[in-house]
Parts: C-alpha cells; structure tokens; sequence
C-alpha cells in the first residue's frame, strides 16, 4: 500500500492494530514485527484478553526498546481489551498500569464466553434481563477508565443483520457513558455512530448551557436556572463533553461557519 493511499483513507484517524495476546506464544513477537517494520505508521497497539497490569508494564517496557532501536519520532499507545473473567477482576489495576494507556474495551463476546453467559446476539439483545447484566459490566469498565482518565470502548455486535439488536446494543454502551463502540463491518457505522453523536438539537442545547451558566458564574452565581432547570458547574461540565462529541461528529451551531481545512 503506498503512502498516498494510507494518507487518502486514514488522514486524521488513529491507525491501530491488534495483536495476539501478550500472554500467549505471539503476542510480543507480533509487537516486535509490526513495530520494527511499519512502527512509523502505527499509532496504536491494542491488546487482547488482558487480565493484569504486568502485561502493560511489560508491553510498554518492550516498546520503549523497540522505539528507541527504530528511532521513532512519536510514541506509540496502547489499549487494552477487557474479556475475561480475570480481566473484569484486575480492571482497576490495569488501568493504572500504564502511561500509554488511551482506552479500555470491553469485549462482550469473549466475556460471555469466559461467564458462561448466552451468546452475545440477537435472541438476548432485547432481554431486558440481560441488558441489566450487561449494564453492570459496562459500567465496572466505565468507572474504572473514568478514574484514570481513560477512553471507554464497547465492543463489537456479531449480527450482522440485525439492525434492531445493534442499535439496542449501541444505545445501551452510549447512555452508560461510553465513548464510542467497535463495528465489524461498514455497515454498522451509520448506527453506531448516530447513537454515539448528539443530535443537533442537543448540541445546541448544550451550548446554550454553557454560555448560561458562564454568565451567572460571571454574575457571582454558583447556580442558577435554565429553562425550567437548576445548572452548575456540574451541568456545564455535562454540557462540555457533549459539545466536545458533537464537534468531533463535525457538528456545528447554526449560523456558525465551518472551521477552515
């Protein structure tokens, strides 16, 4: 693939890859590999089945190595899938492991698999038994990425022909709080990323929000009402990080002027 095609179809994208696990036979000599051979059009590393914080201590004291003998320029980061029983148990600890860390994913197939839960598709999607399981381990991998400062990740939906079950399962990870969630073909894109957007409604809601509560803090007010609503700093910070996914969609204000290439 030459250089121009990697910049037409991946300008402004994280260009990450995934490995075998580290705990198996392949995993540092896939990271030794691709580190050695494409390092400097890697951005990310993620890892699979993690279930400890050794295996990001380990993964990232092997790429300082490997950076440094390649002479890379940037650093390259790590995220870490969370699959496993013994993973789900270590959470906390793994994501204080490291500072390459960007993201925890959890991955909902391998976990059911690892639970002994019902396959992770349609027939339990709309379960509402089941979204409240589901639920929980969303939000033990949300708490535990929040606290340290890390991206939240949902993992893939398998049906691929099941346009109700992803959108049960896209809208489930985004109103936890997530930050987005893997797709396994194209398309599923245009769901995912709808559920994962505000609508344009709720971006300018938010704006509003922000500018209100920058006006009484302004005025010597903590708090104060918006539209039949009490709003703090609390609501604005609410606010911030649905502006910030709205701008990221490429949302805008009406009447306000895209920003210039």
């Amino acid at each position: 693939m030459t250089d121009s095609i990697l910049r037409w179809r991946y300008d402004e994208q994280i260009r990450a890859v995934r490995i075998n696990s580290f705990e198996g036979r392949w995993g540092q000599d896939d990271l030794r590999w691709l580190v050695e051979r494409a390092g400097a059009r890697i951005d990310c590393i993620v890892m699979p089945k993690v279930e400890g914080p050794s295996e990001v201590v380990r993964a990232e004291r092997l790429l300082d190595q490997l950076e440094q003998a390649a002479g890379l320029d940037h650093r390259i980061s790590l995220e870490v899938q969370i699959e496993t029983a013994r993973g789900m148990a270590a959470v906390h600890a793994i994501a204080a492991a490291g500072w390459r860390l960007e993201a925890l994913i959890l991955g909902p197939i391998d976990l059911a698999a690892d639970l002994g839960m019902p396959a992770v598709n349609e027939g339990v999607a709309d379960d509402p038994t089941m979204d409240a399981i589901w639920v929980h381990h969303l939000s033990t991998v949300l708490v535990a990425a929040r606290a340290h400062g890390l991206q939240a990740i949902d993992g893939p939906f398998p049906m691929l022909e099941s346009e109700p079950g992803l959108e049960r399962s896209a809208r489930r990870s985004a109103l936890v709080g997530f930050d987005g969630k893997w797709a396994i073909n194209p398309i599923q894109l245009d769901t995912i990323n709808r559920l994962f957007s505000p609508s344009q409604l709720e971006f300018e809601r938010a704006l509003a929000v922000i500018d209100a509560q920058a006006r009484s803090e302004a005025a010597g007010a903590g708090a104060s009402r918006f539209e039949g609503e009490m709003i703090d700093e609390a609501t604005r910070r609410l606010a911030l990080r649905l502006v910030e996914r709205g701008r990221k969609a490429g949302m805008r204000a009406r009447g306000e002027e895209a920003t210039p290439a």
